[in-house]
């Protein structure tokens, strides 16, 4: 029976790595009385993955845990141990077994409470130092203009706002459609300018295929867009987007493996970057497929986008929602600088705080931080936007 529990606990804590996505220096805590000394050859399953406090432990107790309330003799136990060491014996059964920390000291407690036993096993006590890095957000966009609008200015400062660290990626082609993109992945073609923000710097490699982006970071999180023109036409979307997802899927699977028991982890996580409409003067050549209507075409871009709700993306950045209300405010419809590309200051920035919220769980009216370039008042709308965009059901 003991073995049998030993292995179900070893293949439950790999389980739960693999289906939480946890890297290899996640911290894990084990602690039983176990009734076996560790010694005993049915504890190799965790050791493999776990190791056990009492011997990785440099400031470490080597006592007997097992005490029968009195009826084990202090001398004759510690004389079994100098013989026996950590081999299998029947008072060296309590054990604590960890993983992601720096060990500093184990102990046996072995003091007056007040009473000669306060159990018939001694307290055990494990040190250490939690050694795990400050987690970071790591989110490739896979897109064209309309994402580097989005992420290549203002989310990495909104983060540090709140302090968040992030490592932001943007696979970058003018204009590119999903047709594109699929073709890209599929031929492996180097057709990007791969921007990347890391520490606050942003740094560009030209001629990049998604593969080489993907293989870059361990990210825990892609996006995916239609080019502007045809946000609002679903039939644009397919056969391109099933099977972008599809390689993206297999792709990530195949460069990334749980460090716990090598097996492939869940494909990347993916969200759905919902665009917004071009403005109401826009002489952008797409926007007669909408009648030049600004609100034709925002209709039609979140119809389109209603329509994904059985692909496996696991949210929607509602973009477009946001500037749209941000044009309701007295920002009106100055948010583009061209007629479709967000101007450079309090569009970008309404549209950052979108994704800050969506993606990373900021909320938006709590960011202080903004660009230099834009006013308190104008900070506030783009704010009050962002968050009513991601908090209501219109996306």
């Amino acid at each position: 029976a003991r073995k049998h529990e030993v292995q179900m606990i070893a293949d439950s804590i790999r389980s739960i790595a693999v289906r939480h996505h946890l890297a290899g220096d996640a911290m894990v805590f084990l602690s039983a009385d176990f009734n076996t000394s560790t010694g005993n050859p049915i504890f190799q399953p965790l050791k493999e993955i776990l190791n056990e406090a009492r011997s990785i432990t440099q400031d470490s107790d080597k006592g007997y845990t097992f005490n029968g309330f009195g009826k084990v003799d202090p001398e004759q136990a510690q004389q079994t141990l100098d013989e026996s060491g950590n081999s299998d014996n029947e008072i060296v059964v309590d054990h604590i077994f960890s993983r992601g920390v720096r060990p500093l000291s184990f102990r046996v407690c072995r003091g007056d409470y007040g009473v000669p036993y306060i159990s018939d096993h001694f307290p055990i006590v494990f040190e250490c130092q939690l050694a795990r890095k400050k987690e970071v957000r790591r989110i490739l966009a896979i897109g064209n203009s309309f994402s580097e609008d989005a992420v290549e200015q203002y989310l990495w400062e909104i983060a540090e706002n709140q302090g968040m660290e992030v490592v932001l990626g943007n696979l970058y082609y003018p204009g590119c459609t999903l047709e594109r993109h699929a073709n890209n992945v599929r031929l492996d073609s180097a057709d990007y300018s791969y921007r990347k923000v890391i520490d606050g710097i942003r740094l560009v490699k030209d001629h990049t295929t998604i593969r080489e982006a993907l293989a870059d970071e361990d990210w825990q999180g892609g996006t995916l867009q239609q080019a502007s023109h045809l946000s609002g036409e679903f039939d644009s979307y397919e056969p391109f987007l099933t099977e972008i997802i599809d390689s993206i899927g297999s792709i990530h699977q195949s460069l990334s493996l749980s460090s716990f028991d090598s097996s492939p982890i869940p494909a990347l996580p993916l969200a759905w970057h919902k665009t917004w409409a071009y403005s109401k003067d826009s002489k952008h050549g797409g926007f007669v497929r909408y009648g030049k209507s600004q609100k034709k075409m925002y209709k039609a871009i979140g119809q389109a986008a209603a329509r994904l709700t059985d692909y496996p993306f696991y949210t929607t950045i509602p973009s477009g929602d946001a500037i749209q209300t941000a044009r309701k405010t007295p920002l009106g419809d100055s948010l583009c600088r061209d007629g479709f590309h967000l101007n450079l200051d309090y569009g970008r920035y309404c549209c950052a705080l979108t994704w800050a919220e969506a993606l990373l769980g900021i909320d938006a009216t709590r960011v202080t931080w903004k660009p230099e370039t834009v006013s308190e008042e104008q900070a506030s709308y783009a704010r009050q936007s962002a968050h009513k965009a991601c908090n209501t059901d219109s996306h």
